[in-house]
């Protein structure tokens, strides 16, 4: 009973035998019978029944078969089942004895093993059993590559056991009764010069001479005229001993075989030959395997190689073990586990070595600890090489380590093995841009990559690195000679087709990645989905918490699973909440894909806001750390996010925290916001962010995010929104001095303020409206709006703004030679900022007061006040104020007539004042410079 491939396609059950009839159903069972207990990718599928030419309907004609199979499964009577999955569909059977195919490979490999042993004759009859399964030709009248290919491998494996068992029998001294199966077979497979060799011995064998002279005749006309070659080096040799009657062919004195190494495992898959780089890899991975250390003496070396999916872990470490193998000259094992949890592949692998190392298949025993028992006695004492594939965990890589030192292991997994006791790790990551482009033009032609170095780069650019995904390109650029590389860029370019294209036969980016997504657990594959949410090109450990509207802890200890699946690459302090997170960019495609096909328009937006939420929040937080409390802004409706504990994971300065990635992930998140249409959100955001920009003149940050707040909030028609942007404009032209450019936007913030009766935004509009007029000169006008937004800030409570204002009165009065009342102003305002902590404002208040003791003459104070401004804009790096205060030192220092002090502040001034772009302060500090010496009345007062 079970799934009978090996013939015409039928199930057989209990109830009755079903043949498998349409063409489709038979290519799509075939596809899951041949990868039992595994995900076969619905596009795998697609290509078996379609081949490139697939019709818009395809993936549901797959859904139609799967549950055609799944009505035949029942009808059968069968236990077999089909399961959906993200990606594709499995086939789970009991055992792989369930699909006649794989039981057919599980008889020839029994067999194998029985030879080792030298029990020839329970060799032949275990072959014999492996032929009875075949009961007719495999997948006729299906015209597809697939079938085709499938077909060929079934019949080639089946030839090939038959020579095996011929080969056995003629050994065995059975040459009278071979000889009619080998016509037989000659008949079918002309060519085959195995088949021959062994027809030619047999006659010898059976005294018939002549005959066997005439069969090489035979096929040497048949090769001569087909294929226009002579027989091969085995098959002359053989002519000239019949011929000469040479002794060494008698049954006694040799075999058919020939007299190898039947203990000896070679189960390496070869290693490819455009191989490129790696060089730093390889050198680590043969110390790990050949030199040994005294301290190691006594302990098998263990090399553990690790890294996302698809990134050439395998070929790595099969070009290595081919590199070290002559190290190693009791033989090499190799098994691919699949990345399939629990005991079962590992078990697997273990019979498979076993039968590989000589142990016949009755002899093994069933019990995993006996099993490996077994292997760790027959590996001691030998120098055998173990290489372990796709290894899903330790437990699996330690049921199948050597017991004693000699042998070499070395493990590939997705996941980084810590667990794993002595062995030493290497971490694979992706290519480089330089080491991507070398890859395709080994793959490719040097010649192609040459002939277009540009497109080459941004190929190498959309793959990230990613050696799956650039195999792929190569693979289908070899397939069309026609298509230049720019073609395949431009199909590559549109980011919800590129995991489409990134697939050539057999070779899948998407189901590659789905591997490891289908290994998570729910709560971890939900987290993985909705990251794909974040634009920014990391994030840290709060935004995940946001993600999923858990406490950060709890995100923390999801996130780090996702990091151990090497589906997301951890930076900073893994495991706390200072971490940050990304994304391989081609690994985000499929979190994309992921998403929109499990969550909801609500779930998924509902995440959207959590995560923007806690952008905001953080914004907030920082503002409030700055301003010593929630001054000098105005805020909208759009709600905030904070952990289940009201905490946030930010305490203390938020500024280093902008150069651990917050600068970016803030940009995103104000851009993301006016791309999704959370205008009230996006321009809350951009007007809270000014705080960070103006302290570290960020400007092109600034207008950036004021631009797409303006633009988010004119298309929704938001009048308080677009009323915060305009204000916002205004007040970066004012930072850098373009007062003309600020004058018509921060004119339209105080008309829009007017008219929606907002006291606070109004009074912050006419506060920097008066910068712009102190700035073109129009004093009394400046005087008069200053006044308006005092009387109105005061009326809101706002005593960080009002200081501003008090200062900017002060400057103007100081102007006026009116010095006393400018210093009653400054001393106000120096109070207001001095009670909420607004350090920077105590700052700006103590420079503005320098100033005035400057023009006042009372250069002491004026130096006091100075030096304690410099100490406190260094102590908060304050990036803008600090150009500022060394420009009033310089001043001081140049009345003074210290002339080493002065050019030392004013240069000073003048280079950091050109880093952050603020010309009006650079263009004085070099005025002041050009000027020296000159008269101290042309120092004046900004």
């Amino acid at each position: 009973m079970g799934i009978n491939l090996l013939g015409p396609i039928e199930l057989a059950g209990s109830e009755l035998r079903v043949e498998v009839g349409p063409t489709r159903l038979r290519v799509v069972l075939v596809a899951l019978a041949l990868q039992v207990n595994r995900v076969v990718a619905v596009d795998e599928l697609i290509d078996a029944v379609w081949e490139s030419e697939p019709p818009t309907t395809a993936r549901a004609q797959i859904r139609i078969c799967i549950s055609e199979l799944r009505r035949m499964f029942q009808a059968a009577g069968l236990s077999a089942a089909i399961h959906t999955q993200p990606s594709g569909y499995l086939l789970d059977v009991a055992s792989s004895g369930d699909v006649d195919a794989l039981r057919f490979d599980g008889l020839v490999a029994g067999a194998r093993g029985h030879v080792a042993a030298g029990d020839l004759d329970t060799a032949v009859a275990t072959l014999r059993r492996a032929d009875a399964l075949w009961r007719g030709p495999v997948l006729t009248g299906v015209p597809t590559t697939f079938a085709r290919q499938v077909a060929l491998r079934l019949e080639d494996a089946r030839l090939a056991a038959a020579e095996e068992r011929i080969g056995l029998e003629l050994e065995l001294g059975h040459h009278e009764q071979v000889v009619g199966e080998l016509r037989l077979l000659i008949d079918r497979h002309p060519l085959r010069e195995g088949l021959h060799r062994e027809l030619m011995l047999a006659l010898y064998r059976s005294g018939r001479q002549g005959e066997a002279l005439d069969a090489y005749q035979v096929v040497r006309r048949l090769l001569v005229e087909e294929l226009g070659v002579e027989p091969g080096v085995e098959l002359r040799e053989l002519h000239r001993a019949v011929l000469e009657r040479d002794p060494a062919l008698d049954a006694d004195a040799t075999s058919i075989r020939p007299p190898a190494d039947r203990g000896i495992p070679r189960l390496l898959p070869a290693s490819i030959a455009d191989f490129t780089g790696r060089e730093t890899q390889l050198a680590a991975l043969r110390r790990a395997l050949v030199e040994v250390v005294p301290a190691e003496h006594f302990a098998v070396r263990i090399a553990a190689v690790s890294g996302p999916g698809g990134v050439g872990k395998s070929v790595l470490a099969i070009r290595a073990a081919h590199e070290v193998a002559d190290h190693f000259p009791d033989g090499q094992l190799f098994a691919d586990l699949r990345g399939a949890p629990g005991d079962g592949p590992a078990m697997r692998a273990l019979d498979r070595f076993l039968r590989a190392l000589g142990i016949a298949g009755t002899a093994i025993p069933d019990d995993p600890d006996e099993r490996a028992e077994m292997y760790r006695s027959r590996l001691a004492g030998k120098r055998i090489l173990v290489v372990l594939d796709d290894v899903a965990d330790e437990e699996q890589a330690r049921l199948l380590l050597p017991g004693r030192p000699g042998c070499g292991v070395m493990v590939v997994s997705r996941v980084r093995l810590a667990g794993l006791d002595g062995a030493r790790q290497l971490d694979v990551d992706v290519l480089d841009i330089d080491g991507s482009v070398q890859l395709l033009a080994r793959m490719t032609t040097a010649a192609r990559v040459r002939a277009d170095p540009v497109a080459a780069r941004r190929l190498a650019e959309l793959c990230a690195g990613l050696p799956l995904a650039l195999r792929i390109c190569a693979a289908r650029l070899t397939a069309r000679p026609d298509w230049t590389l720019d073609r395949l860029v431009q199909r590559l370019e549109n980011e919800s087709r590129r995991l489409d294209e990134l697939a050539h036969r057999r070779l899948r980016v998407r189901s590659t990645i789905g591997i490891s997504f289908q290994g998570l657990d729910p709560d971890a594959q939900r987290l993985f989905r909705r990251f794909a949410l974040v634009t920014a090109p990391d994030a840290p450990a709060w935004a995940a918490a946001a993600l999923c509207d858990a406490s950060v802890e709890r995100a923390v200890a999801v996130m780090d699973r996702l990091v151990d699946a090497r589906l997301v690459t951890a930076t900073g302090r893994q495991g706390d909440s200072d971490s940050r997170y990304r994304l391989h960019d081609v690994v985000r495609l499929y979190a994309t894909e992921a998403l929109a096909a499990a969550e909801s328009d609500a779930e998924r937006g509902a995440a959207l806001d959590r995560l923007l939420g806690g952008w905001l929040a953080f914004a907030d937080d920082a503002h409030r750390h700055v301003y010593g409390g929630d001054h000098t802004t105005i805020h909208g409706t759009a709600p905030r996010w904070r952990p289940p504990s009201g905490v946030m994971p930010w305490p203390g300065d938020p500024f280093p925290r902008l150069d651990q990635g917050e600068r970016r992930g803030l940009v995103a998140a104000v851009n993301q916001a006016a791309d999704t249409g959370l205008d009230e959100l996006c321009w809350d955001l951009a007007l809270t962010l000014i705080t960070l920009y103006e302290t570290k003149g960020y400007f092109d940050d600034w207008l950036e995010t004021t631009r797409a707040g303006l633009g988010a909030v004119e298309r929704t028609g938001n009048l308080l929104g677009l009323a915060a942007m305009r204000y916002s404009l205004g007040s970066l032209h004012v930072q850098r001095f373009q007062y003309d450019q600020a004058f018509e936007p921060l004119l339209q913030a105080v008309a829009d303020f007017r008219v929606l009766g907002n006291r606070h935004g109004l009074g912050l509009a006419l506060r920097n409206l008066t910068s712009v007029y102190r700035g073109r000169g129009e004093a009394e006008t400046a005087v008069r709006c200053a006044n308006e937004a005092l009387e109105l800030l005061r009326a809101v409570a706002d005593p960080v703004a009002e200081a501003h204002v008090l200062v900017q009165l002060a400057r103007l009065q100081s102007r006026s030679n009116d010095l006393a009342g400018a210093r009653t102003l400054v001393d106000q305002a120096l109070v207001l900022v001095r009670e909420v902590g607004y350090r920077r404002g105590i700052a700006q208040g103590l420079d503005t007061s320098a100033t005035i003791h400057t023009r006042a003459g009372d250069l002491e104070l004026a130096r006091s006040a100075s030096l304690e401004a410099l100490h406190l804009v260094r102590e908060i790096d304050d990036d803008v104020g600090t150009p500022y205060v060394l420009l009033g030192l310089g001043k001081i220092e140049q009345q003074a007539g210290d002339t080493g002090l002065a050019v030392e502040h004013l240069r000073r001034a003048e280079i950091l004042a050109d880093g952050l772009g603020l010309a009006g302060i650079g263009n004085e500090a070099r005025a002041l410079l050009d000027r020296w010496p000159g008269d101290t009345a042309a120092i004046h007062d900004r």
